[in-house]
This record gives C-alpha cells, sequence and structure tokens, in this order.
C-alpha cells in the first residue's frame, strides 16, 4: 500500500471514531474533526522533521565551495539558456 493510501486509510479510521464523538454540530465541527483525522493520520505516517514543522526546508548554506561553485554555474547557464530561448521566440512573433 502507498503512503497516500496509508494516509486515506487512516484519517477514514480516525474520523469515523471522532465523528461519533461529534455526530451533532455544524459544518465548522465537522470540518475541524475531519482536518485534525487527516493532520494526525499523515503525520502519524509521515513523520515531522521537526516539532511543528511537517515539511523540510531548504538548506544549502553548509554545502562546501566544492559543491557550491558548480551549482553555481549550472544555474547561471540554465538562466542563459532560458533567456536566450525567450528572445527567440519573442522574435518569432
Amino acid at each position: 500500500m502507498n503512503t497516500s493510501s496509508r494516509i486515506a486509510v487512516e484519517a477514514a479510521q480516525r474520523k469515523s471514531t471522532a465523528s461519533s464523538t461529534a455526530t451533532a454540530g455544524d459544518v465548522t465541527t465537522k470540518w475541524s474533526v475531519l482536518e485534525q483525522a487527516i493532520t494526525e493520520g499523515a503525520r502519524e505516517i509521515l513523520g515531522t522533521t521537526k516539532a511543528g514543522r511537517p515539511f523540510i526546508y531548504k538548506q544549502t548554506w553548509w554545502w562546501s565551495e566544492e559543491v557550491q561553485f558548480p551549482v553555481k554555474k549550472k544555474k547561471k547557464k540554465k538562466k542563459k539558456k532560458k533567456k536566450k530561448k525567450d528572445e527567440e521566440q519573442e522574435e518569432e512573433r
């Protein structure tokens, strides 16, 4: 079973458990119950990187010069290639 299926199953189980306690109520209450079930299910299956942070921040500051230089070079080439392509498309118009 893939990760998204596991999250869906876990959320459905949590929702059915939680919704039995919140059968009566407005849409906001029901939505909160569903949101909490999905969030807790995903957190249990996927985990978190740091307390309260469900995604990984891009961190490249620790890269050595040996890594930084080729990456910068590649980015410059890509930017130059895109600019050239944009100019060619502009000329065609």
